[in-house]
C-alpha cells in the first residue's frame, strides 16, 4: 500500500509500505480510493 509519509516540514514522500493487519476486532482497515488535503493546510504548512 502506498503511504504519505512527512520528512520535515514542507517536505513529504510518497511511498510503498506493507500492509497493515487490525491487532484486534476493534480496530479496521478502511481503502482509500481518494484522498485530497485542505487548501488551508497547504497555506499553513506552506506560508
Amino acid at each position: 500500500m502506498k503511504a504519505a509519509r512527512i520528512l520535515a516540514p514542507k517536505q513529504f514522500e510518497i511511498s510503498e509500505i506493507d500492509t497493515p493487519i487490525p491487532a484486534n476486532e476493534n480496530e479496521s482497515l478502511v481503502k482509500l480510493e481518494s484522498w485530497s488535503i485542505c487548501g488551508s493546510d497547504i497555506r499553513d504548512a506552506y506560508g
